[in-house]
């Protein structure tokens, strides 16, 4: 059992929320099936807020679909609607330099260039996947050149993130996790030297930057040298990236067979989960402060509850802590209770404080919701397998 559920009982729910409400929502209404690509806002009920295909759900969509059809689901649909979403990015998402572009319309125009480095890094990570599905060599290349632009890119010391809160160059924590993901999955398939100095570089960034070892809590945004900045971004945490963080960090530590990482990366994620945590009204918060984890912004969105459901799973398959159990048993329950949309099925993407959506709910979540679920049903169905034997990820057990 995990947090009082059977193991067998997680992993049907979640294959069913995943295979007849997920991904067939998401065939029928995110994927562009005459032109290809994937629309970037689209609402509750199915209907589309804009045309739009931003930079990010080009490689959301061809991971998802990719990831599902080699996993989960070979229907061939899905399998074309990857191929058609790379073909779209292919022919109309870079620019002269290789960089992907932020934003398209449903034609391909170009409506903002390539000023979000995470339109890069999404774009590895659904090429590399669909690699594992069509074998196809271009996706290879593509994301190893890709990921040479990257690494370029964010060790300019000008490097300044597209949003808005970002505006002045720094250095993000969010970048280096997202970036360590995609290379993870690059270098399960393709062995490659310099991708894995790319690899240790963003571990030793994570590590020994952006951690404060006081605290055990990553600072999200550091200036360009390094260090803090001296207003409230040198003082938050953001637990939602922290876990995501630590997930990276896990399957990187899987990847390499490294116990040590593994086990600093579980007592890394117990940390942020802690501190993170409400425990008044349950859920984790947006953004904490680091002196004393009181919220700086107490809104609890649905991300941020699966991506600690996803790496509390990983950390229990791994370690069989209870803590874990008990940590994943109490956030499954929050989100559960809070986020499902009773009207239109699915999960409300955001919430306030006590778990309330708003008045007008956001677009759906083509990205951290399946994925986490995909993750989940994996690491179950080890689990199940195992049957309470040691894992046998490392030639040592990871202690608690």
């Amino acid at each position: 059992m995990i947090g009082g559920f059977e193991l067998k009982e997680l992993r049907d729910l979640y294959r069913r929320i995943l295979l007849d409400e997920c991904m067939p929502f998401w065939f029928q209404y995110g994927v562009d099936h005459d032109l290809g690509g994937f629309y970037s806002t689209v609402n509750r009920d199915g209907s589309l807020d804009g045309t739009d295909k931003r930079g990010w759900q080009q490689g959301r969509g061809i991971f998802i679909f990719s990831r599902c059809y080699n996993s989960f689901d070979p229907d061939p649909r899905y399998l074309e609607a990857a191929r058609r979403g790379r073909d779209f990015a292919l022919r109309f998402g870079r620019d002269s330099r290789g960089d992907w572009v932020a934003n398209l319309t449903a034609k391909g125009e170009v409506l903002e260039d390539s000023t979000s480095i995470f339109s890069d890094i999404y774009m590895v990570q659904g090429l590399a996947e669909l690699f594992n599905a069509d074998h196809d060599q271009q996706n290879l290349d593509v994301a190893v050149s890709t990921c040479k632009r990257i690494q370029d890119r964010i060790m300019d010391p000008q490097f300044c993130h597209s949003l808005s809160v970002y505006t002045e160059p720094h250095r993000t924590n969010g970048v280096w996790f997202f970036f360590l993901g995609a290379l993870t999955s690059l270098l399960e398939i393709l062995p490659d030297s310099e991708l894995e100095s790319y690899a240790n570089y963003a571990v030793e960034a994570m590590l020994e930057e952006h951690l404060d070892t006081d605290t055990s809590l990553f600072i999200e945004t550091l200036t360009p040298q390094a260090e803090r900045f001296s207003d409230r971004r040198g003082l938050e945490v953001m637990p939602g990236h922290s876990a995501e963080a630590c997930k990276a960090l896990m399957d990187e530590a899987i990847r390499t067979k490294n116990g040590t990482l593994f086990n600093q990366s579980v007592g890394i994620l117990r940390s942020h989960y802690e501190a993170g945590w409400d425990p008044v009204y349950g859920g984790i918060y947006f953004l904490t402060d680091i002196r004393d984890s009181s919220p700086i912004d107490s809104s609890k969105n649905a991300w941020q509850q699966v991506e600690f459901m996803g790496s509390l799973m990983q950390a229990y398959e791994h370690t069989y802590a209870d803590w874990a159990s008990e940590y994943y048993g109490q956030v499954h329950r929050w989100a559960f209770k809070h986020l499902p949309d009773k009207k239109y099925g699915l999960w409300h993407q955001l919430a306030d404080r006590k778990g309330s959506p708003p008045l007008k709910s956001a677009s759906r979540d083509m990205y951290h919701f399946p994925r986490t679920f995909m993750g989940n049903i994996q690491s179950l169905h080890r689990q199940i397998e195992l049957n309470g034997q040691e894992s046998t990820a490392f030639t040592r057990k990871v202690s608690e």
